[in-house]
């Protein structure tokens, strides 16, 4: 199993579709720094009343899309991992070597998801370091490096489940519709919004869908929101949102049994 996942690391590291979302997150950093320079003149001459400001106008202007990239980027990464390799035998290959076949899904999935949690660590240091450099940090760095760590995890679990999911998907589904399948459901969180649907499938279908349980975590509650302009106490947000938390580890973990337990019964 270990070895699997430190080829599947190798190979996703090796992969041209990473080296492009680093250019783009490397380009858009940049862009973000060069931007926050007007709100930061602004916050010189007319300052916020609120606790932080680096929070709401920095570091919370960039967090939400860039959890959301590194989710899109896991959804290319499963399909490729898994019905791209089926499509093109390579996965038949692997499965010729004296490994189980839970071994074989276990270690993918272990070895894409540790790239993806130094992937998004670096992701958001890219971000927040030039920010940090150039205009000064938060008011406390102890409370910023809970709060940092705690969207990096909830990014990774977030990411991880967008993961097995597509994965899922590439186990049951030819390549194409794997693809077409995992862009849906990424989708979903639109769809649920819709009245007619919400109604009656709203509620259930929000305890699956991992953006809005990333949603749901880093906002709890509209009076404990992470980064909202009060700054509530970690420990405060952390309590509300440790169910959600617990909800998305254990959902993470749920969908590689079911895909190790699919794989398995597989024929081909």
């Amino acid at each position: 199993m270990f070895e699997v996942a430190k080829n599947e690391f190798s190979l996703v590291a090796r992969n041209r579709i990473i080296v492009v979302f680093v250019v783009l997150v490397l380009a858009w950093a940049a862009v973000n720094t060069l931007g926050y320079s007007r709100t930061w003149d602004k916050l010189q001459q007319d300052p916020l009343n609120i606790d932080d400001p680096f929070y709401l106008l920095g570091f919370g202007s960039f967090f939400y899309n860039l959890s959301m990239l590194f989710a899109f980027l896991s959804m290319c990464i499963g399909i490729i991992s898994i019905a791209d390799e089926r499509s093109r035998g390579s996965l038949r290959v692997l499965m010729t070597k004296p490994l189980y076949r839970r071994d074989i899904i276990t270690g993918k999935f272990l070895g894409i998801s540790l790239f993806m949690l130094l992937l998004v660590f670096l992701g958001y240091i890219l971000f927040v370091l030039p920010l940090i450099i150039f205009y000064g940090g938060p008011v406390s760095f102890s409370d910023f490096l809970l709060r940092l760590v705690s969207i990096i995890i909830l990014t990774f679990l977030n990411s991880s489940f967008t993961l097995g999911l597509v994965m899922l998907f590439g186990i049951v589904l030819g390549k194409a519709e794997a693809l077409v399948v995992s862009l849906a459901y990424i989708a979903l969180e639109w769809v649920i919004e819709l009245p007619s649907v919400s109604t009656y499938l709203g509620k259930p279908l929000e305890i699956i869908d991992p953006v809005i349980l990333f949603n749901n975590a880093i906002n709890p509650n509209s009076a404990y929101y992470i980064f909202s302009p009060d700054l509530p106490q970690f420990s405060t947000w952390l309590g509300y949102s440790m169910p959600y938390i617990v909800l998305m580890v254990a959902e993470a973990v749920a969908i590689v049994l079911v895909n190790c337990t699919l794989f398995n019964r597989e024929e081909t």
